[in-house]
């Protein structure tokens, strides 16, 4: 087999980070080596003149004017060589902080938009190919009664994970374009909650576990749907890192609004909390993660509550797992 000449002298792939620790090693060095000849050629220039004076009187001159003018100078200058120096690398060091930090955060940015490539491809084919096992079984073969029903609920049940793939999506790019509006209606926050957990509930992997402990009749102005999509995304993260019940509740505090959405899971660690609500943000490595989702669920639940002029906080629950608040202007 042979090597063609851009394979033979083609260049290793280097990060263009290590390319910049080069370049700064390199103009420090440079910066160091300058400040040290400006320092070397005025000392030199220093003692030149201390020995045409000294030529000159023919004695000691230390406490001539003429010496002591010399020696101003020389003081002076190498205050400006020092000052400028000083300047010089506050200002690299400066720079160099914010394009090291312009660098990470690009190749933070890359490496979760990988991960959400990784995790959309693995999204989609999981229910088309349970989709395509379902038909090709009811195609080719006969099958005892309630057999086909149940293929085709599951079927029913991978088009709708496909579909709130596909509208997080959507929502997701209206949300980055500063482009989605809110309808603003009456919202009934009990019948909502109610059809929230009633459509989570009637998946087969779920079992019934959302249960809403505590829903006092009230009414609030909001966009349902968004309020759906905000609350539904908190309930879909709480079913995915635990295995026991979700608790949903809702309270009422002075002029505000809580919405709760209690797991016990593993919860989350505190140094992982401030970026759980970014774009595309998951832990772990998406080649070893198990559980299923984009990195766009709580990102879109936190922007849409923003929407409505209110936040969502993390909580501890107890005695394990994590709760999430959801706080409206009521």
């Amino acid at each position: 087999m042979e090597l063609t000449f851009v394979q033979v002298f083609s260049l290793p792939k280097i990060k263009p980070i290590y390319v910049f620790y080069v370049v700064i090693a390199y103009v420090l060095t440079a910066f160091i080596w300058w400040t040290v000849l400006h320092l070397r050629s005025n000392t030199e220039w220093f003692n030149q003149q201390v020995e045409i004076i000294e030529f000159k009187h023919q004695t000691t001159v230390s406490e001539t004017v003429e010496y002591q003018n010399v020696q101003e100078k020389y003081q002076r200058k190498n205050w400006m060589i020092y000052g400028e120096a000083g300047v010089f690398f506050i200002m690299l060091l400066v720079g160099s902080f914010w394009i090291i930090r312009g660098f990470k955060k690009e190749e933070k940015i890359n490496q979760q938009q990988q991960n959400f490539l990784l995790s959309v491809t693995h999204e989609l084919k999981s229910p088309l190919a349970s989709m395509q096992l379902g038909m090709e079984t009811l195609q080719k073969r006969k099958l005892v009664e309630g057999i086909g029903n149940k293929i085709l609920n599951n079927n029913i049940a991978d088009i709708n994970r496909l579909k709130t793939l596909i509208d997080n999506i959507l929502v997701s790019t209206s949300l980055d374009n500063k482009n989605y509006y809110l309808n603003i209606s009456d919202v009934d926050l009990p019948y909502l909650l109610e059809k929230i957990a009633t459509r989570f509930n009637a998946l087969p992997a779920n079992k019934n576990r959302i249960k809403i402990l505590s829903s006092p009749n009230y009414i609030i102005k909001a966009d349902e749907m968004a309020l759906d999509s905000a609350i539904a995304n908190l309930v879909e993260n709480a079913l995915k890192y635990s295995n026991d019940i979700v608790e949903i509740s809702l309270e009422q505090l002075n002029n505000t609004t809580k919405i709760i959405v209690s797991d016990k899971g593993e919860g989350i660690n505190k140094s992982a909390q401030k970026d759980i609500f970014k774009k595309f943000n998951r832990l772990g490595n998406e080649m070893t993660r198990k559980t299923k989702g984009t990195g766009l669920g709580l990102f879109i639940a936190n922007q849409l509550v923003k929407l409505h002029n209110g936040y969502i906080n993390i909580e501890n629950n107890k005695p394990k797992g994590s709760r999430f608040v959801i706080y409206l202007p009521y």
